[in-house]
């Protein structure tokens, strides 16, 4: 209960104060004020207390008494200051933020802008526990002020925390703007350990936000997150997850936009090369070339399985090896450039049969045989000349299905006989598997023939007009 002996002389003190302001003695007045005041406050009655303080810094300000002003707003900050501690103590957050404000608004008023800043980062910090956005608002006040007193590092730890707060309402947008931000902060005062984390957690974000954009099937969104995600690591200087980040984009774009997927391709071949990884980059290579043939660009394809090829080379994976070069020999073929694919393909039989592999080595030659008919157009002799020049690379191709095709179609263009033709093709393809009559390799024995039905067209046409003469 409050002293009844306080009260009356509060009660005393109150006359004193009105009889004073009556004649106009306003310094009186505000020592009475005071007065009052720190009585209330002996009582914790600290609502009071401030109450009669204010009365008092008002009566201080109008005289102008700065030195008696500041010290009744550093009493009222001190105030403050114990009962935001009280309401903390009992939990209750909303009161002790509210305090915390009205404390942070005295140490302005005393051009205090640091220790304000700190106030509002505890009110910001009892906020939390209640209303995000309350806190996220007393932070940026605290930037504010760490700013304008040139406290870079605290400002940028501030916009992390606001950042922290958005990522928790999953609002990744706004998250990344404030940890890019602290990043800028932390740049400008080269505190890189700092920097590198700041960029580890947008990072993370623009990872989490392409998983969703997937999930959800939104690929440009994915992409561009991927894109940013990517773009983020090369600041962090881990070229090598950025260049997993420029696949993942890659593998977004395949889905609506092929020219950007390769663009992509490229940029991660680019950062697997500058860290030495040679495997990665002959892979994304393949996967470029790929992307090529399904659009039935066959020179660009070519291009980029000899990039493959040569790093395949230069690592010495001989299977992966064989398989570029046996793309780029068959997409040589069906640009008409024959004379690269025979080479490429007598190479590749010459290299499985060093290793005793004599079954997929015969497969090579009969591609081989194949591009020599296209390319001398019914000349027989240069495809006699093949033939025994296989015959050396392999004694036993001679007793092989596809020597016997090779040479029933060379009799056949050399009959001009279509039927022969037709039937040697079709004998082949009873005998083996119909996969192994490709779609490519079927289109060059479709050009052959259709020749000798031109050749066989002209000569009857001689024929007919020799009758007739």
């Amino acid at each position: 209960m409050f002293d009844f002996f306080k009260q009356e002389s509060i009660s005393c003190l109150e006359q004193a104060v009105n009889l004073f302001l009556g004649v106009g003695r306003l310094h009186e007045s505000a020592v009475k004020y005071k007065e009052i005041a720190k009585l209330y406050e002996a009582e914790q009655n600290f609502d009071q207390a401030i109450v009669y303080y204010e009365r008092t810094a008002d009566l201080f300000h109008s005289e102008g008494e700065t030195i008696y002003l500041k010290d009744c707003w550093g009493e009222i900050a001190g105030l403050f200051n114990k009962a935001a501690i009280a309401f903390k103590f009992a939990k209750s957050w909303d009161q002790a933020g509210s305090t915390y404000m009205k404390l942070a608004n005295c140490r302005l008023k005393m051009d205090m802008k640091y220790e304000a800043g700190l106030a509002y980062v505890d009110a910001a910090n009892c906020y939390k526990k209640t209303n995000c956005k309350e806190s996220i608002s007393c932070l940026e006040q605290a930037v504010n002020l760490f700013l304008g007193v040139g406290w870079l590092h605290e400002s940028a730890e501030k916009y992390m925390e606001i950042a922290k707060l958005y990522e928790a309402e999953q609002n990744f947008d706004q998250a990344i703007v404030y940890y890019e931000r602290a990043a800028e902060l932390f740049h400008s005062e080269e505190e890189t350990i700092s920097l590198k984390v700041c960029w580890g957690e947008i990072a993370g974000l623009f990872n989490k936000a392409a998983i969703a954009f997937k999930f959800a099937k939104s690929w440009d969104q994915a992409r561009s997150m991927y894109m940013n995600l990517a773009n983020c690591r090369l600041k962090m200087d881990m070229k090598y997850e950025a260049g997993l980040a420029f696949v993942d984009a890659a593998n977004c774009y395949k889905k609506t936009n092929c020219k950007e997927s390769i663009s992509c391709l490229e940029q991660a071949i680019n950062m697997f090369l500058g860290v030495g990884c040679l495997h990665e980059s002959a892979v994304k290579y393949e996967e470029i070339a790929k992307l090529y043939e399904a659009e039935q660009n066959f020179d660009q394809a070519i291009v980029y399985y000899e990039s493959a090829a040569d790093i395949f080379h230069s690592e010495e994976n001989t299977e992966s090896l064989k398989e570029c070069r046996g793309k780029i020999a068959q997409f040589a073929a069906q640009i008409e450039d024959y004379q690269k694919s025979i080479e490429i393909y007598e190479d590749i039989a010459w290299q499985l049969l060093s290793n005793n592999r004599r079954y997929e080595a015969k497969e090579q030659l009969l591609h081989a045989g194949i591009c020599q008919l296209c390319k001398g157009k019914g000349d027989v002799v240069a495809m006699n000349k093949a033939l025994d020049r296989y015959q050396d690379l392999d004694p036993t191709f001679s007793g092989t299905r596809e020597y016997k095709l090779l040479a029933d179609l060379a009799d056949a263009v050399d009959q001009e006989d279509v039927a022969k033709f037709t039937y040697a093709v079709n004998e082949f393809g009873r005998m083996s598997p119909m996969t192994q009559l490709d779609a490519w390799r079927t289109t060059l024995l479709l050009r052959v023939k259709e020749a000798l039905r031109v050749k066989e067209a002209l000569n009857a046409k001689e024929l007919w007009d020799g009758d007739l003469y």
